[in-house]
């Protein structure tokens, strides 16, 4: 992992919050999320949202990502990848 700190927070089922390390420049208010599931490492069909940064379960300084099931159910076991430019 490049450009987060600490481990991710999981306040909820299929919840993950980031921490993008502030030693990046990072702005949160000129930047876009990008997320995807990593196959490779999920075991069952699923997706993964990214709701970028401020997003109610997280915090300001985190980027927020959901995932669900193939039945959009909030799910634990989607692996993803995320990318924050």
């Amino acid at each position: 992992t490049k450009g987060f700190t600490g481990a991710p927070q999981r306040p909820a089922t299929g919840i993950y919050c980031l921490t993008v390390d502030p030693s990046t420049g990072i702005d949160p208010t000129t930047v876009a999320v990008v997320a995807s599931v990593e196959f490779g490492n999920t075991t069952t069909v699923g997706f993964a949202e990214p709701r970028g940064f401020n997003e109610g379960d997280c915090a300001a300084n985190q980027v927020a990502i959901r995932t669900f099931n193939s039945a959009g159910a909030a799910s634990n076991v989607i692996s993803f990848t995320v990318i924050v430019p």
